[in-house]
């Protein structure tokens, strides 16, 4: 959503720009939300492969799109 928004608005450079936020974004998001789980009494181990799907397909859909453009 994020990158379709920056591509309406300025382009593709823009798009480049929105990824640069979005990744750390969906970290701190996914971070918190591995935080509730521990919380709620999830081991660590439990929480990371929801970690890695959280912030990892997000993030690599978002590195494989802004890749392709050659921006």
């Amino acid at each position: 959503m994020i990158l379709l928004i920056a591509k309406l608005i300025g382009g593709n450079a823009m798009m480049a720009t929105a990824a640069k936020w979005f990744i750390p974004l969906c970290f701190a998001a996914a971070a918190y939300n591995m935080s509730i789980g521990i919380s709620y009494g999830y081991g660590f181990m439990e929480e990371i492969p929801f970690l890695l799907l959280n912030f990892g397909v997000p993030s690599a859909v978002v590195f494989f799109v802004t890749k392709n453009l050659a921006v």
